[in-house]
């Protein structure tokens, strides 16, 4: 009998024990973080019942609590699966990244709900809210098929403001602009957006101004300026409907209207096409340059027919012309007239592209004619990309017709020049775009103290005052020349079987009936 009173005292024991483990366990599995009052930094996990999951927060080293584990298996362990998920907990994949209130660097994901995508962002441990999921799986499972497409209306996607963020990063986006009834470009930080934020100009299009009233040209074109209340200074543009003519403005930054354009591009776009046609695209580049009646200072480009290249030039802000291009680029694609040039790889313009890498590349310059160092992102760009400077020269530069005798200059084919100052070295450009040169090897002469004459070739002056030249009249030079081609022919049909045979000889002809000579020594080059 006493037996059983011990078994039944210890099976109640037992069973006590367990009941107070287990709901041990839940309480510290459902404590909040708790740093305590030490000011220590020490690395620790606590398991998050909103998220299931053990996180990282920074113990201060005494008090705190039992929700506190050295490491995260320790916490898994222990509290996964302890506390059973509810509705209240699902994930709201809306809300923007919150880094939380601690110092932590973990890589998590949250849902984009503008792009419709999930994406990294740096949490720091603690707080944040339920948009926090430690793998892209988890999140596209619990968001991607959540949210539903926005529909317009006062308070939905299309009527937020445009919001950078604070973030630095340059990521080009889009937003729809209630003012103007248009989505335009902006530049995005990279964290922490809002839903009026768009990767592509068509999904703000179809988001935004797909069901929208939208306003047609001649009503944009025909409103008036208009600054707005705010008192900003931001650099824009708009259509004069009086003179017909785009004209920038300084808008303040709201209250503004639809006549109001990032670019004068993008103005006459928009409004001349309404006002007064839409000029050929032959006689706009056929126009003057033109810097117009304004005294702003707007880089802008314009095309040179004379020399078949787009140049870079100041525009005044107002008046000008229609040859008046907003980059290099724009202003090669409208104007040049065969899709060869465009093809061109030494005809197209220097471009970095859209990444960030900093690469050092080399492109062909056609306004200088020469190829020169740029910095390249590492993505896009075009064919005008080379790794080496030879590689540029070995295909732009000896693909110009004519020869390249330096940096700036070209002569044409056929075309002589003098290579030294002396004038005895004459070169010839030929048809494969490589110089060929004559050079004659001047004997002193006999005087001792003597100087050459600049320019003149084997003519020196004595310090007595005589010239001393060596001079053969022309009927001589001839008659010279007709010896050395017989006994040349004489000589190569002796040696035929041994070697070929390249015999050089030198005509030096100058505006006057005498010609300079040297029948000392013989010339350098020079193949008959």
């Amino acid at each position: 009998m006493a037996e059983r009173k011990i078994y039944a005292i210890f099976f109640l024991f037992s069973l006590v024990s367990l009941l107070q483990a287990e709901k041990f366990t839940t309480d510290v599995c459902s404590l909040p973080d708790d740093p305590g009052p030490c000011r220590a930094a020490m690395k620790r996990y606590f398991y998050d019942p909103s998220s299931l999951s053990c996180k990282v927060f920074y113990y201060g080293g005494c008090k705190g609590n039992e929700n506190n584990f050295e490491l995260e298996e320790k916490c898994l362990k222990r509290c996964n699966g302890t506390i059973a998920p509810t509705v209240d907990n699902e994930p709201d994949c809306s809300l923007a990244p919150d880094k939380g209130g601690c110092r932590g660097a973990m890589t998590q994901y949250y849902y984009d709900s503008a792009s419709k995508t999930c994406k990294k962002f740096i949490y720091g441990g603690c707080e944040g809210n339920s948009n926090n999921f430690k793998t892209l799986d988890q999140c596209m499972k619990k968001c991607n098929k959540q949210l539903p497409a926005p529909v317009p209306s006062d308070n939905s996607t299309c009527h937020q403001p445009k919001f950078p963020g604070p973030c630095r990063a340059m990521v080009t986006r889009w937003y729809y602009n209630r003012e103007t009834k248009s989505c335009q470009m902006f530049i995005y930080g990279g964290c922490q957006a809002n839903a009026n934020n768009f990767a592509e100009k068509k999904d703000c299009e179809n988001a935004c101004t797909r069901n929208s009233t939208t306003t047609t040209p001649t009503d944009v074109c025909s409103l008036p300026k208009r600054v707005g209340k705010c008192r900003g200074m931001y650099p824009k543009f708009y259509y004069d409907s009086k003179d017909k003519k785009c004209k920038n403005f300084y808008y303040g930054g709201c209250d503004g209207n639809g006549n109001n354009f990032e670019t004068i591009e993008e103005c006459r776009k928009t409004c001349r096409e309404e006002a007064q046609g839409t000029e050929a695209p032959k006689d706009k580049c056929m126009l003057p340059m033109e810097t117009g009646t304004c005294r702003g200072n707007f880089p802008a480009y314009y095309y040179n027919h004379a020399k078949k290249n787009c140049y870079k030039f100041s525009y005044g802000g107002c008046g000008g012309n229609a040859n008046n291009f907003n980059t290099y680029n724009e202003c090669l694609h409208a104007c040049h007239k065969s899709t060869q040039d465009l093809n061109d790889v030494c005809k197209q313009p220097k471009v970095s592209g859209p990444c960030m890498a900093i690469i050092e590349k080399y492109y062909y310059n056609m306004e200088t004619g020469d190829c020169e160092v740029f910095t390249y992102g590492g993505c896009k760009g075009n064919k005008n990309n080379f790794a080496t400077r030879k590689d540029c020269a070995d295909k732009c530069l000896k693909s110009v017709e004519g020869c390249r005798i330096s940096p700036d200059k070209v002569i044409a084919v056929g075309e002589e020049y003098t290579m030294d100052t002396e004038g005895c070295t004459r070169c010839t450009c030929g048809s494969n775009g490589l110089t060929a040169c004559i050079a004659m090897k001047c004997a002193a002469p006999s005087c001792s103290n003597y100087r050459q004459i600049p320019g003149k070739c084997c003519e020196f002056v004595c310090e007595d005052g005589h010239s001393m030249t060596f001079k053969l009249s022309i009927a001589g030079i001839i008659l010279f020349g007709i010896i050395i081609i017989i006994l040349s022919f004489s000589f190569c049909k002796k040696n035929r079987s041994r070697r070929n045979f390249k015999h050089q000889i030198f005509f030096n002809d100058d505006d006057d009936d005498d010609t300079v000579f040297n029948a000392k020594k013989p010339m350098k080059k020079g193949i008959l």
